[in-house]
């Protein structure tokens, strides 16, 4: 239970473990009763929840919306990204602009 008195919700991986991996990987994860990817870097949860993640110069930009809110997470790495396998476009920095916190 969580100090609001709310359930929480776990799984257990009872899969083979795998060699970690050759490069670095940050991952996220969405709770709620339906979860669909919108594309390898989005999750979606009904009709107002969205989550999303784009890399920058230097770390990684986790952007998500219910409803009207917006939410704009920063994640430095403390090293200069190469070769981003999702840099961030101009409709995430207007995002980014535009979050509320």
């Amino acid at each position: 239970m969580t100090a609001s008195g709310r359930e929480v919700l776990s799984y257990e991986w009872r899969g083979q473990a795998s060699p970690a991996p050759a490069m670095p990987f940050a991952g996220m994860v969405l709770a709620a009763p339906r979860v669909r990817a919108g594309s390898v870097a989005e999750l979606r949860a009904g009709r107002v929840t969205r989550a999303r993640m784009c890399q920058g110069a230097e770390g990684i930009n986790l952007l998500t919306q219910s409803g009207r809110y917006r939410s704009a997470l920063y994640l430095g790495l403390g090293y200069g990204i190469q070769s981003p396998s999702r840099p961030c476009t101009r409709e995430d920095e207007r995002f980014i602009e535009r979050a509320q916190d």
